[in-house]
């Protein structure tokens, strides 16, 4: 949900196509200038030297808020989108639900979507 892969009003379409089976992933890449493969940040996304994109510099939590300002899906489910849904698709079933026996992985972030803490299987980091 970065908006240079795919459209906003495509994600839009996805959504009310698919539901639940929709999920939110980051490409998970870094800068990297080595010999046999160069890879540029160049703001929101990343580049082949010569101008060809070759991912996204998106963050889960951008992608939530790109969700929730750009294409309306409501912050609780742009959050499934992001936890509970990738969470069923790997078979993991104690990780996306705040709920007793599930691993306590949780972000606390403010109306802007920043960041204010993480905790990781219940210790905050």
């Amino acid at each position: 949900a970065d908006g240079i892969h795919v459209d906003y009003s495509m994600v839009s379409i996805a959504k009310k196509l698919l539901n639940d089976r929709l999920f939110l992933i980051s490409d998970a890449v870094e800068e990297n200038h080595g010999e046999a493969y160069m890879h540029i940040r160049k703001e929101d996304r990343f580049m082949l030297p010569d101008g060809t994109l070759s991912g996204s510099a998106l963050t889960m939590m951008k992608a939530v808020e790109n969700c929730v300002r750009n294409v309306s899906i409501p912050l609780e489910e742009a959050l499934r989108m992001a936890s509970l849904y990738p969470a069923r698709v790997m078979g993991i079933s104690d990780r996306g639900r705040i709920e007793t026996g599930c691993r306590a992985d949780l972000v606390v972030f403010d109306e802007e979507f920043r960041i204010h803490k993480v905790s990781l299987n219940g210790s905050v980091i």
